[in-house]
């Protein structure tokens, strides 16, 4: 348990510009954390540090939807960041609508952003970490990642695909100082919904209903990247997701049908 954390950790942090991501900007520099944020190059020229009170110590620009420029990116953090202890990937991409409506480009997208761009970083900066004396990984995925989401398919196949990726780095990470952690909410009232792509007649999606304070999640990111490791759900839907899923899953598509999923 490290209870300073994360005051004095220098962050490379994704996602900053709005939902959820810009409440963990606020809190990490509310806990005096050195942060480094990474941007969309639309982003460039922009009052960035005026976001929230306090001063981050740079920007990056990439768009994770190019796979070279992540990589160009990340060549050029390791070159510069060389006391770089904490990368959190809170970055995300959204696309609803039928399988048969939805255009291979949005999906292709999507994947890009929630799933090989984190890959990308992940593997192009984990030796700058594991450098470190302790070194974080925080990872920011969905509950939805264990049960799917109907007329949700290429947002929550990018999350799964994610969430098996963050099963097989533990292993390799076992014997290192990085300490992994994969945050898997419910549905949130984040941008990250409202602005993505709707295709076709897809109703609802997510389910109507209210969802959790990105505000409260931001928080409870922070307590949790002191304590814990490995894969934590938030909410009780993902929790009873999870158990569902290996104990009786015709009763977890049952529970999603239900729920509109």
């Amino acid at each position: 348990m490290d209870r300073d954390w994360p005051s004095g950790a220098v962050v490379l942090l994704t996602g900053a510009s709005s939902g959820l991501g810009r409440e963990l900007l606020g809190q990490l520099l509310h806990w005096g954390a050195e942060v480094y944020i990474l941007l969309h190059p639309r982003h460039a020229g922009g009052n960035g540090r005026k976001w929230v009170e306090g001063d981050i110590a740079g920007e990056i620009f990439c768009d994770l939807s190019d796979p070279a420029s992540v990589e160009e990116a990340a060549t050029k953090i390791n070159k510069s960041m060389p006391r770089l202890n904490t990368l959190i990937l809170c970055a995300g991409a959204a696309a609803y609508g039928k399988i048969i409506d939805i255009p291979w480009a949005t999906a292709d997208h999507v994947m890009k952003v929630n799933y090989l761009a984190n890959v990308i970083l992940i593997g192009k900066l984990l030796p700058v970490l594991q450098a470190q004396p302790v070194g974080r990984i925080v990872c920011i995925g969905s509950g939805s990642a264990l049960m799917g989401l109907t007329k949700g398919a290429a947002y929550t196949a990018s999350k799964a695909a994610f969430h098996n990726f963050f099963e097989s780095l533990q292993g390799e990470c076992q014997k290192s100082s990085v300490r992994l952690l994969h945050v898997m909410p419910g549905y949130m009232e984040t941008p990250i919904h409202d602005k993505q792509p709707i295709f076709g007649d897809a109703g609802s999606v997510p389910p109507t209903g209210k969802g959790v304070d990105v505000g409260s999640v931001a928080k409870a990111i922070i307590k949790l990247g002191r304590r814990r490791e490995g894969n934590v759900l938030l909410g009780r839907n993902p929790c009873l997701a999870y158990h569902l899923r290996y104990w009786c899953p015709r009763a977890l598509r049952a529970l999603a049908r239900w729920y509109g999923y």
